[in-house]
């Protein structure tokens, strides 16, 4: 799977990775049936009119994989695609910047201890 273009993903990132993983699993159909080669069955049940705009909700989706599991509940809850992105990112970006913080007080404790 082809995550969509400009959407700040990169070949082979953790992103791009997630939406593979997902897009596999969705399009699987029946264990002994070739799996389907898009997401339109999914269409309808995801109030989506098109191939893009599933692949930009299952983006959305894979985005919220790495959150907590309240960050992911609230993220469900959030119906428009645009909105989720940007929470994913939100989240995503808060907890870069712990652990940046927590690095870098574990650095300065070894410095004391």
């Amino acid at each position: 799977m082809v995550v969509p273009t400009g959407r700040g993903t990169h070949p082979g990132s953790w992103l791009e990775q997630e939406c593979a993983r997902m897009r596999e699993e969705l399009c699987v159909t029946d264990l002994d049936a070739a799996p389907a080669a898009s997401l339109e069955r999914l269409h309808a049940l995801w109030g989506v009119p098109d191939e893009e705009s599933a692949e930009l909700l299952l983006l959305s989706f894979a985005a919220c994989a790495s959150l907590t599991a309240t960050q992911r509940a609230l993220a469900c809850g959030t119906l428009d695609t645009a909105e989720r992105l940007r929470y994913a990112r939100r989240c995503l970006l808060e907890g870069t910047k712990r652990m940046v913080a927590q690095a870098a007080i574990r650095d300065a404790l070894e410095g004391v201890l």
